[in-house]
This record gives C-alpha cells, structure tokens and sequence, in this order.
C-alpha cells in the first residue's frame, strides 16, 4: 500500500476538532421547572442514537481524506523465469546396485534417497532423470515440477532395463536432455557402481559430446574401486554372493575432468550424501529474478464509501432521528 497524495492525510487532523466543536456548540434547548425530576427515567432508542449522524459524517469525511491520498495497493509479479542451473541425473539401476552394503538397505535406495534431497535443495533449477542399464531411459525431463520428479525417481527400480552397465549411452541421453537449454550452466551427475560394459557408444566419445556443447559432468563411484565379494538380494528374495570388478574410477574421473567436472568416490550412504552436498556447493548461480508491480487504485472505492456514509446521515437525519426545530 502507498499513498501518491500523503499531505492530503492532514485532513484527518480536523477530526478532532468537529468533535470537540459539537459538544461544546450544542442547539438552544427549552427548559422546564419539571425537567429535574425526570433526569431518573431511562433513555429511549431514538434519543440514545442520537449521535449517529455526526458519528457517520465524521467517518464519511475520514474516509474522504484518505481517497484523497490516492492510496493504491500493489501486487507485484516475476517477469518470467530466470536462467539458472538445468541439471540431468544420471542413476545406474544394474543388478549390482542391489548390493547391500549401503544402509539402510541396498545401494539404489541409498542413491535415491539422497538424490530426492538433492532435488529438494534446488526448488528454482530444473532437474530431470535418466535411468541406465543396459540402455539409457529418460525417467523424467527437465522440469521445475520437483514433485513429480521425485516420485518418478522413486518409482525407478532394478530390472526396469536389461541388466548391463551403459555409461557410454547415459551420458549421450543425459547431453540431449540438455540440448536446447538457454541456462546459464548445464551440469550431469552420473551415479555407477560399476564398470561400462553395454552399449552402443563408448563414454569417452559421450564425453566428448559434452564437452563440445558445454556440458559439465559430475561422475559418482558407490560401492569401491577394488571389488570383490558383495551380497545381492536375488529376484526370488534371496541372498546371493556375487563377485563385483568395483567402480571404474579412472574412466569415471577421466570423463568428468575432461568436462571440467569432478569424480567422487562414495563408500556408504554418509559418504553419498556428503558428495551430493559437495557437488549442490559448486553448482550455485546467483539468481536475480525481475520483478514488476501493478498498482491498483483504492481512492474510488473509499469514495464511494463515504458517499454512501454521508447519504445515510442526511437520510437518518430526515426520517427515524429528525429533531424538532
């Protein structure tokens, strides 16, 4: 709320005035010997509301003044979305991230857990999700719509694709979500634990397509890179000891370094969840969002108001609580 006229306000001052003025002017009244005696009796309606009319043209007059200060009310509006990070999850959803060794439960439930916090972290970028295996699969596209991507990330699980590690696939699924993205930093954050063996394109030259259209790439180990013995829950509910080659780490930091981005290495769920914080650290942008504000003007409707007011003084005065001359 603002007022384009302020000085006009100091109308209101004179409020005080008309009251003390109307009770100390007060019309000539007829005296009677009589008129003591009848001070005890109660007062009648007519003569309690007596005041109302001046009551009501005081308010007419305060509401007046303040129409005219021209008060206006604003609502103010963004311009439009700003240019921030667009940033493509890329979450490996093999067979091996079943592996138990991630609390509270398996390696993919960890990394979806901490990737839904990640997602909650950044409400003003859009986020979207591939899913890989043996081929890569667009889960969700580059969206502002946090909530669905959460759930559609949630929904993701082992044996929704042929089992197979296609690193090489992901990362070129990942850049065409990215293609066409006017933002001002474009990000991948690969999520594997193991080493890339399916697929029809080969990582480096993945890598390579980011790299020409600017894309950075953020590459993830769960799991280690020496491998060894890890324990699967099998489809039939089971546990199975499965031998593990472990996480890729020098295709995986190649990849990224060649993009100007970092690899991670995380061996449990704390471990994750620290890289993600640390990767949600360095892709932060300073976002000015343009703002405009419509003003409304408020001016008329105390006007009216105040007619109304006045108008119902000078009715009430005429008719219920006329005096006599």
């Amino acid at each position: 709320m603002r007022f384009l006229w302020p000085a006009a306000l100091g109308l209101l001052l004179l409020l005080p005035a008309f009251v003390i003025r109307r009770r100390r002017v007060r019309p000539p009244a007829l005296r009677l010997p009589e008129a003591a005696a009848l001070t005890g009796l109660p007062r009648s309606l007519r003569s309690r509301l007596t005041f109302l009319p001046f009551a009501l043209v005081a308010a007419a007059f305060a509401l007046a003044a303040v129409a005219l200060a021209r008060p206006q009310s604003g609502l103010t509006r963004e311009t439009g979305s700003t240019l921030g990070v667009d940033i493509v999850l890329a979450l490996d959803v093999s067979s091996s991230m079943q592996a138990e060794d991630f609390a509270p439960a398996d390696r993919l439930t960890a990394a979806k857990e901490v990737l839904a916090d990640f997602v909650e972290r950044r409400p003003r970028d859009r986020l979207g999700v591939v899913a890989f295996a043996r081929h890569a699969v667009t889960v969700t596209p580059l969206t502002l719509d946090h909530d669905i991507l959460t759930a559609q990330l949630r929904s993701v699980g082992v044996g929704d694709i042929a089992d197979g590690t296609a690193i090489g696939n992901a990362i070129a699924s990942s850049v065409n979500r990215l293609v066409g993205s006017e933002a001002e930093s474009r990000v991948i954050v690969l999520l594997t634990d193991g080493v890339s063996n399916a697929g029809e394109i080969h990582p480096r030259t993945a890598s390579g397509l980011a790299k020409a259209r600017g894309i950075r790439i953020y590459t993830v180990g769960a799991g280690s890179e020496e491998g060894g013995r890890m324990r699967v829950r099998g489809p039939d509910g089971r546990f199975q000891i499965r031998q593990s080659p472990g996480v890729d780490g020098r295709m995986l930091r190649e990849i990224a370094e060649g993009t100007g981005g970092r690899y991670f290495l995380a061996r449990d769920t704390e471990g994750l969840r620290a890289v993600y914080e640390e990767i949600d650290g360095l892709e932060r942008t300073e976002l000015e969002t343009p703002e405009w504000t419509s003003w409304a003007e408020e001016g008329p409707v105390l006007a009216g108001w105040a007619s109304f007011l006045l108008f119902l003084a000078m009715a009430l005065r005429s008719t219920a609580l006329r005096s006599a001359p």
